[in-house]
């Protein structure tokens, strides 16, 4: 297995944690940098875990490790992942990871479905339905 170093960040992907328990945010990205105080981030998909790999490790490049997802028989216990760092030692942030959200959180690493969007058309308003209110209105009045 690939350890971090200097020189690049590691890319792996689990579908379940060692419970056996599905991960919305299977994508886990370790720094060799320290992004800024953290040692990893998770993310929903490969792209974003790449564009975070490159946009945070100092050097830009990245290892793919591959599928680390624990062998999940039933029984509840993950028997482990193959890794040997402590992936509770820092907090998950969350927020919304909905890059096309209007409240999108590029710190969240775990999202909380709190997503916000424009609603289509906004400034339009009730206009279509006052239209059609003056036109009935036009139509019974004669």
């Amino acid at each position: 297995m690939f350890h971090a170093s200097d020189d690049h960040a590691e890319i792996s992907y689990r579908s379940h944690d060692d419970d056996c328990v599905a991960l919305s945010s299977p994508y886990k990205v370790t720094y060799s940098s320290g992004k800024t105080g953290l040692k990893w981030q998770h993310f929903t998909t490969l792209a974003k875990a790449k564009n975070a790999a490159v946009q945070w490790d100092p050097t830009g490049q990245w290892v793919d490790l591959g599928d680390l997802s624990p062998s999940c028989n039933g029984n509840g216990n993950g028997g482990g992942n193959g890794d040997d760092d402590d992936d509770d030692d820092t907090s998950p942030v969350l927020g919304c990871m909905d890059e096309e959200a209007t409240n999108y959180n590029p710190d969240a690493t775990e999202d909380d479905d709190s997503c916000e969007y424009d609603e289509e058309g906004s400034g339009m308003g009730m206009l279509p339905l006052a239209i059609v209110a003056v036109v009935l209105i036009a139509a019974v009045a004669k």
